[in-house]
């Protein structure tokens, strides 16, 4: 319920936004991010990040970073940051930027970026998907 919790919520709210993965690589969850025109990711390892992106559909794929400067030099050009959990760099965040937290994230970010929707954001939608595949539509 949690992909197409992000899935429901992306499209409702950022339909053909350009986004950057941070954090834990979460797999199972890419391909819930077709909402989105294109999805860059920070990752330890090219094989890992290419694989993570590979998931896309190939219009959709994007960049893979490595190092804190390619992760900022990607960050100027995204709209949106989806925050997995670990450790968030500060250098990343930019004012024009919405974050969409699926960990929590540290009370100084929330001043670093335009809007962060929090985990309990997603839980509405995950509640409305439980739900419809339970036979109640909402």
């Amino acid at each position: 319920t949690e992909g197409v919790a992000l899935e429901r919520f992306l499209s409702a709210h950022f339909p053909g936004a350009r986004g950057l993965w941070l954090g834990p690589l979460r797999p199972s969850l890419v391909p819930f991010l077709r909402p989105l025109a294109q999805v860059s990711v920070v990752a330890l390892s090219f094989a890992e990040g290419d694989s993570f992106l590979a998931r896309l559909p190939e219009r959709a794929r994007g960049h893979v970073a490595l190092r804190p400067e390619e992760a900022r030099a990607l960050s100027l050009k995204v709209d949106l940051l989806l925050y997995a959990g670990g450790r968030l760099s500060l250098d990343v965040l930019q004012p024009f930027h919405a974050l969409v937290a699926l960990a929590p994230v540290e009370k100084g970010v929330w001043e670093r970026v335009q809007v962060v929707y929090p985990p309990e954001d997603l839980l509405g939608y995950r509640v409305r998907a439980v739900l419809e595949g339970l036979g109640y539509p909402l």
